[in-house]
């Protein structure tokens, strides 16, 4: 069976409660819209389980991944670990005392570092060129401008990239969260555009005041 990454499939349900309640649609509408979600991700949870013995089985092993990424400094290293599962890993001694910082840092990092490399990917550069610099500033136009007027559609590369980014320092694997390109892309877009409408009106107005003086 091929590997889904759960997140994202979980995503989907999420997505179609924040449409639902977005453009307040009642509860049995909400229902019908986790219809389709539901068709999916039963069986495949029903498969995880019979193949692994545990819902999450499917996601233990990247679990050792980080674990030893965190640990030993190479995920490489994972088979001198002892077994691990997902439920063991987030609910370990001070996970979340190490977790909430961790996850806040990689969310600024990602978002607000220039000189990160998964800003500098998602920004249309390379890891280790500042090309990213070019829409960066408009990046934070429109981000601001969501922030201010429709906070509503942040939730949906929320949803998608959800805690990930508290591993963004351990290891560089963009596919972790390349899901989320295409809305740092809108977000730069919108910006872009404001800006761009901005500076059309003031040259506009500053014609027209020229034109009166003379």
């Amino acid at each position: 069976m091929p590997r889904i990454i759960s997140n994202d499939s979980y995503a989907f349900g999420y997505l179609d409660i924040l449409f639902a309640w977005k453009f307040k649609y009642g509860t049995r509408s909400v229902l019908l819209f986790l219809i389709p979600v539901l068709m999916f991700l039963v069986p495949y949870l029903v498969v995880i389980r019979k193949n692994t013995g545990s819902l999450t089985g499917n996601l233990d092993h990247a679990a050792k991944f980080y674990q030893a990424a965190e640990q030993l400094g190479d995920p490489e290293h994972l088979s001198s670990l002892p077994p691990l599962t997902l439920r063991e890993y987030l609910f370990s001694k001070n996970f979340i005392l190490k977790f909430v910082p961790r996850f806040l840092n990689g969310y600024f990092q990602i978002l607000f570092n220039p000189y990160n490399s998964y800003n500098r990917i998602f920004l249309n550069s390379h890891y280790s060129k500042s090309w990213n610099l070019l829409l960066l500033p408009f990046f934070w136009l429109g981000l601001f401008l969501c922030l201010r007027n429709d906070r509503w559609f942040l939730w949906l590369p929320f949803f998608f990239i959800s805690g990930l980014p508290f591993l963004q320092d351990q290891f560089r694997e963009p596919r972790l969260l390349f899901h989320a390109a295409p809305f740092f892309s809108m977000l730069s877009s919108r910006g872009l555009c404001a800006a761009g409408s901005t500076a059309a009106s003031f040259l506009k107005n500053r014609r027209a005041k020229v034109e009166h003086h003379e």
